[in-house]
């Protein structure tokens, strides 16, 4: 006896409905897109150390398919960035808090300067140590007896070369190289610590260097230029030794007289030789007073 199955209608349509329920049932227009759907851009930040900039992005898309349809996008971009500044400090030295006011263009007379031509360099008339560096030194071309005159002989032969200096458009001040028995030529100039040039009138050229060389040394040059640069010979009324001190007596009765009371002779006055550069230039013997000479004009000042 042979048994035949038939397919039951009835079988495959519960075999259906419970398939069917697997699936999750949307009607057309619904959708499970993102509620809030764009761009999200982020915050930009900035600090004192890092700087970063980035950008991301998503994008993404379902479809399902059934009895209904299902679209989804996503996107999303971020973009951040952060930027550093750093100061720059700027620090600019002021040569006059070295503590050194030699060489900032101000006179300073209570450091001891003497000038102040702002640099340091020399040769140029100031030194690096603010002092001059040169002395003009010259010849008179005038004549004078041995009896200078005035209250003060000394004083007013110091008058003479600055007149004559003047004249000569010669700069600063200066004083005669003239000795008494009270007083003498060193102590008058004050120049005794003098390191620089003496130079004449022809060309600056020089007559000693220093001081010390001036009155210890023969001389470079002899003082033979007057104040105008012209050569000058004869004699000149000193009384100074090479040490810039008195030479003797001999002064004229202190360059204010020509003849003696008593006898009455001429007084005599201590002369040098312009064209000497040995110790004669300044002290090689007597003349009467009566007689003329030259003086030797030193400048003790710019």
């Amino acid at each position: 006896m042979t048994t035949q199955y038939k397919a039951r209608p009835l079988t495959l349509i519960m075999l259906l409905v419970s398939v069917s329920g697997c699936f999750s049932y949307l009607s057309a227009g619904e959708t499970t897109d993102d509620p809030y759907p764009g761009d999200t851009t982020g915050s930009t930040g900035a600090d004192s150390d890092t700087s970063s900039s980035g950008t991301s992005s998503l994008s993404g898309a379902s479809t399902s398919s059934g009895t209904g349809t299902t679209t989804g996008t996503t996107t999303g971009t971020t973009t951040g960035t952060s930027t550093a500044t750093t100061a720059v400090t700027s620090t600019t030295f002021d040569s006059s808090s070295s503590g050194d006011p030699c060489g900032n263009g101000i006179l300073d007379e209570d450091e001891d300067e003497e000038c102040d031509d702002g640099n340091s360099d020399s040769e140029d008339g100031c030194s690096q140590t603010c002092t001059w560096e040169f002395r003009t030194v010259f010849v008179t071309s005038e004549l004078y007896t041995g009896d200078i005159k005035g209250d003060s002989p000394l004083e007013v032969a110091d008058h003479h070369c600055n007149t004559l200096a003047n004249e000569a458009l010669k700069e600063g001040t200066y004083m005669a190289w003239l000795s008494t028995k009270s007083e003498s030529a060193g102590q008058r100039l004050g120049l005794m610590d003098f390191e620089g040039k003496f130079i004449g009138t022809n060309d600056g050229n020089v007559i000693a260097y220093g001081w010390t060389l001036l009155t210890n040394d023969p001389l470079v040059r002899p003082i033979k230029y007057d104040e105008n640069g012209m050569y000058t010979s004869g004699t000149v009324w000193t009384n100074t030794d090479q040490k810039g001190e008195m030479a003797s007596t001999n002064d004229c009765n202190g360059w204010t007289s020509i003849w003696k009371i008593w006898p009455f002779v001429s007084h005599l006055g201590t002369v040098g030789y312009p064209s000497r550069s040995d110790p004669a230039w300044t002290s090689a013997g007597q003349r009467k007073c009566s007689e003329t000479a030259h003086l030797y004009c030193f400048q003790v000042s710019p």
